[in-house]
């Protein structure tokens, strides 16, 4: 009874958010590196508050990220910047989380507060002299690790392997090998805790 009270509900959900999940699949159709749609109703949707909005935020990043299980929670605030996105089962994202290109596996906990940055040379110094805007093909897609815990404030522009322990206000900014647990900025290993 409760699995198919918990799927009604994500349906109903989906139902309530596909006019806006079909705008934005439209959207990339015409232009697959437009977000201005999809910027939108991702701000709209992460503005839903308690346990309603936490299922209409997955049921519209089902529908527009790469892949959203259905079995994740995102957090009120919580705002995925762009479309290749990757959210398997059982994830927990905290509030007010900024998700850039990423692909968070299987369990993982990302905490309040995180930024994910889509890799870290989207700017460069122009020949003007003058700081380049964002440019989509610039973008590099973060990998965070099955169970992997990454805490409050981090920020993260480097794959994170599985099993790892990012301390909270955390700047990452290199390749954390599997079974890490660090912190710091610069981030900095403490010790290990298990085979990667």
């Amino acid at each position: 009874m409760r699995n198919f009270l918990k799927n009604l509900i994500f349906y109903v959900s989906f139902f309530i958010v596909f006019p806006s999940g079909f705008i934005v699949n439209l959207e990339k159709m015409v232009n697959r590196h437009a977000e201005c749609w999809f910027s939108f109703f991702a701000q709209f949707w992460s503005l839903m508050p308690g346990l309603p909005g936490c299922y209409l935020r997955a049921a519209f990043y089902r529908q527009v990220l790469d892949y959203c299980d259905k079995e994740c929670y995102i957090g009120f605030g919580t705002i995925c910047t762009h479309r290749d996105v990757r959210i398997e089962k059982h994830v927990y994202i905290g509030p007010y989380s900024m998700i850039g290109s990423s692909w968070i596996r299987e369990s993982s906990l990302v905490g309040t507060r995180v930024s994910i940055l889509s890799g870290k040379t989207q700017h460069e110094m122009g020949e003007d002299g003058n700081w380049t805007p964002f440019n989509p093909e610039k973008k590099i897609q973060i990998s965070i690790g099955p169970r992997a815990w990454v805490g409050e404030g981090v920020i993260l522009m480097a794959d994170v392997g599985k099993s790892c322990l990012i301390g909270s206000g955390a700047v990452v900014s290199s390749k954390v090998p599997a079974g890490i647990v660090g912190a710091g900025n610069p981030f900095r290993a403490i010790r290990k805790v298990m085979d990667g």
